[in-house]
């Protein structure tokens, strides 16, 4: 697929596309969805990568290596690492008010979160689908 079929595809403009190819990291979430929908690859891996590649340009290779060599280790660094807009600013006030709850209502919260969450998902699909590469 060219360049200009894919920008024909997404709606987005040629010069935005080539722009992303020749290495400028994508740097909006529906921009990362049209890409990989229309390229048949997954949204998380493409965003994830695109995050690595912005970290790059700002903080060069050597700092960004060691930052995310200590978030590998850690699955909440990790996790959080992958939030991001308004979702990581109402993350961010409430890290920033958690130690001045009680241990009651922090509670509370995590048991809040998981009923609207909903049940953990299902091992064996999960697998399924990262062996199969299906999309959900």
């Amino acid at each position: 697929m060219s360049t200009r079929d894919l920008a024909k595809l997404t709606g987005l403009s040629y010069e935005h596309l080539r722009k992303l190819l020749q290495g400028q990291p994508i740097v909006t979430k529906p921009v990362n969805q049209l890409i990989a929908k229309h390229l048949d690859l997954s949204e998380d891996r493409l965003w994830t990568i695109a995050q690595r590649e912005r970290m790059i340009q700002k903080f060069g290779e050597a700092v960004t290596a060691s930052v995310l060599e200590g978030t590998a280790s850690d699955p909440l660094l990790a996790s959080i690492a992958t939030i991001q807009g308004a979702n990581r600013n109402r993350l961010a006030e409430l890290v920033q008010n958690w130690p001045r709850l009680g241990a009651s209502d922090q509670q509370r919260i995590v048991d809040m979160a998981g009923t609207w969450a909903g049940p953990p998902p299902d091992p064996l699909a999960k697998a399924l689908d990262h062996r199969f590469g299906r999309k959900k």
